[in-house]
């Protein structure tokens, strides 16, 4: 660290504790940085508190309680190479250290799935769908749980100092302080990493400081649910599919796929419920089905948090979200046992939600219906969202604010949409202060 002592290291303070921060801080660490120098502030609760049921917050971020597929593609999850990093080979030898730090702090890697692409079959190029794929690392929801909590204690035993369980109020770039309370916390450097549910801290950001924005597709639609012997044949060459559909300037696409032992979770956001899923690797919790989201980029909305905002409100019924299934599908259960809470809508009150977009998944919905053989026998519930706002203009050699460049984002809040890309992030932050 070109020869500075620990006393002279920079305050670095993290808001969030998601991937992004873990392999941030994981890197600082391993190459010599004072620990004691170093804080992370999140308003969920600690790796030892943290509770299933707390999916969006916490140490862990919400890829906690995800599947943990980690796809090693710049072209899929998100900005990175060559939106920010513009050397492949750097961007590459990142890669390479993450999956190494994947590999030191995962419980068992003797059970990291593998797969490679392959050639599509042909009832997939006759499709109406374009199959997109890449490889992907699958750790399961049970070992990447253990994963988080391993690199979690490390940062306990060196010293690092964690706060949960607060609410930023007010972060002034000006004086370098991010007020909690009454009270505040002094910085040298910042790094923001508030995933998805810190968007709303970042639109105040945004207008507070006049922060220079462009403008960046939303992304919302439903979890889809149906049996997983449907999508055998696919499975065999893509565990997590990416099938792909243009609707003039926009296009779906299904996310996040989990197969087997598959389970839809509830969250909760800004106080309002929404849906994801994970999966599981542990055979006891198998049950056959598969979920995946079906989510639309919509182009030329001009305001993409406030759009989703509006949009899981409209489907809130009573403190629940809501579901819908042509063929009296009930709601799964969930890997505690519990059946998926939500409240039964009518197709009427879906296209009502939605507006035209609602055409665009069920048209989705349709080819899936006549290229897999599933003839209705599905469910999705809705809404899932990802809440965004417009891309932030950032220094692409560090991912800093060119008003401010001692505050740097990183994970969702710096375009990333995925647990590789979020943790490339960390990784490229953390080698830039590293050197200087």
């Amino acid at each position: 660290m070109n020869g500075n002592t620990k006393n002279e290291m920079k305050k670095i303070v993290y808001i969030g504790a998601g991937v992004s921060t873990q392999y941030g801080v994981l890197h600082l660490l391993k190459n010599g940085y004072d620990p004691t120098k170093i804080t992370i502030i999140d308003k969920g609760k600690d790796i030892y508190t943290r509770l299933p049921e707390d999916v969006m917050t916490g140490a862990g971020g919400c890829g906690t309680w995800s599947d943990f597929k980690v796809i090693p593609s710049f072209k899929q999850g998100g900005l990175f190479h060559p939106h920010y990093c513009k050397d492949e080979e750097y961007a590459t030898e990142l890669s390479k250290q993450l999956y190494d730090y994947i590999v030191e702090y995962h419980p068992d890697p003797s059970k990291i799935m593998y797969t490679e692409p392959v050639e599509e079959p042909q009832f997939i190029k006759d499709s109406p769908f374009e199959l997109r794929q890449s490889p992907c690392y699958h750790l399961g929801t049970d070992y990447g749980q253990q994963q988080v909590k391993n690199i979690f204690e490390y940062f306990d035993k060196v010293g690092v100092r964690q706060i949960y369980n607060v609410e930023i109020t007010n972060i002034n770039f000006k004086r370098n302080e991010i007020g909690i309370g009454h009270d505040y916390i002094k910085y040298d450097k910042l790094i923001i990493g508030t995933g998805k549910s810190g968007m709303d801290l970042l639109t105040k950001l945004i207008n507070d400081y006049s922060l220079e924005t462009v403008p960046k597709p939303a992304q919302f639609g439903v979890r889809y649910e149906t049996d997983g012997k449907y999508f055998e044949e696919l499975n065999k060459i893509a565990y997590d599919f990416k099938l792909y559909k243009k609707f003039g300037e926009d296009s779906a696409r299904s996310f996040c796929t989990n197969n087997f032992a598959a389970f839809v979770a509830e969250e909760e956001t800004y106080g309002m419920k929404s849906y994801n899923g994970h999966a599981h690797k542990d055979k006891d919790k198998y049950n056959g089905l598969t979920n995946f989201g079906i989510l639309l980029e919509a182009r030329g909305i001009e305001d993409p948090f406030k759009f989703s905002t509006q949009l899981v409100n409209f489907f809130q019924h009573h403190g629940k979200a809501v579901y819908y299934s042509p063929s009296d599908r009930e709601p799964s259960l969930t890997d505690q046992g519990n059946k998926v809470p939500g409240y039964k809508i009518s197709l009427d009150k879906f296209k009502e939600g939605f507006g035209k977009y609602a055409d665009y998944i069920l048209e989705f919905i349709d080819d899936l219906n006549t290229t897999f053989g599933i003839n209705n026998d599905y469910i999705f519930y809705c809404p899932e969202v990802k809440f965004l706002t417009n891309e932030i203009t950032l220094d692409k050699n560090n991912l800093s604010l060119p008003q401010y460049p001692n505050v740097h984002l990183q994970g969702d809040a710096a375009g990333a949409r995925g647990i590789y890309i979020s943790a490339l992030h960390g990784l490229y932050i953390a080698s830039y202060l590293l050197r200087k």
